[in-house]
Formats: structure tokens, C-alpha cells, sequence
């Protein structure tokens, strides 16, 4: 599992998310200040850039960091242990 984070400064850098993104083979991508634009962007771009993987965005729970993964979402929902 890799882990990205990229303060985007609210730039319109899809198409250098895309390859940072495929350079560093990121699983789990955490962008600070991006904008809905960039982050759609993104997203269509590396549906067909990025091979074999599909990435979705998720809820992070902080407003100004988005949380966006190629793993199924359904891991990311929150769980919880009582004992």
C-alpha cells in the first residue's frame, strides 16, 4: 500500500496528479486544498491513464483534505470494536 500527499495550493494540477499518481504507484491519495475541478478532472483522466486501477473519492472527514483510493470503498467504512 502506498500513500500520497499533495498540497495543491488550489491549482488546477490534474494532469500532475495523474502522473505523480502512476510514478509513484499511489494506492491511497490525500490532496489538501484541491478544488472540485481538479479533483474531477483527475478522476476522468485516470480512468483511462492509469491502467488497471479506478479511483473514487471518498469522504475524509476534513474540509479542506480529500481522500481519493483505488481500493474498494467498502474498506474504508468506519468500524467499530466493542469488546
Amino acid at each position: 500500500m502506498v500513500i500520497g500527499f499533495w498540497n495543491i495550493g488550489r491549482k488546477n494540477l490534474s494532469d500532475s496528479i495523474v502522473d505523480f499518481v502512476q510514478e509513484k504507484q499511489i494506492d491511497i491519495l490525500y490532496l489538501a486544498e484541491a478544488n472540485d475541478k481538479t479533483i474531477l478532472e483527475f478522476l476522468k483522466k485516470s480512468k483511462y491513464l492509469i491502467k488497471n486501477r479506478t479511483f473514487t473519492q471518498l469522504d475524509s472527514g476534513l474540509t479542506k483534505i480529500s481522500l481519493l483510493t483505488s481500493y474498494d470503498a467498502t474498506k474504508f467504512l468506519n468500524k467499530r470494536h466493542f469488546n
